[in-house]
């Protein structure tokens, strides 16, 4: 009994240390992050969780090195240099 319609489509981000070799590469596949150490939300460690599942269809499982339980904590991270993140672009951006 319940309909289900797309409200919007969010463009995911891939978010690195400014000193990344990824930084400033502009558009580029997430397979590409392969082998990167992430810093995750804890929530989004499920295989279904759309974060997750992206990576799976890229190649890969994200190798996660520390968690938060916000996406402001793990930008954080990620600017302290733990590693890089996968998050939706409203989530990214300050």
């Amino acid at each position: 009994g319940l309909e289900v319609r797309e409200l919007l489509r969010e463009p995911l981000l891939l978010v690195v240390p400014a000193s990344h070799a990824l930084a400033g590469a502009g558009s580029l596949e997430l397979a590409a992050a392969a082998r990167e150490d992430f810093v995750w939300v804890h929530e989004a460690q499920d295989e279904e969780h759309p974060l997750y599942a992206a990576c799976l269809r890229a190649g890969f499982r994200p190798h996660i090195v520390c968690e938060s339980g916000s996406a402001q904590g793990v930008l954080a991270l990620v600017a302290a240099g733990l590693g890089c993140t996968l998050l939706p672009r409203l989530a990214a951006e300050e």
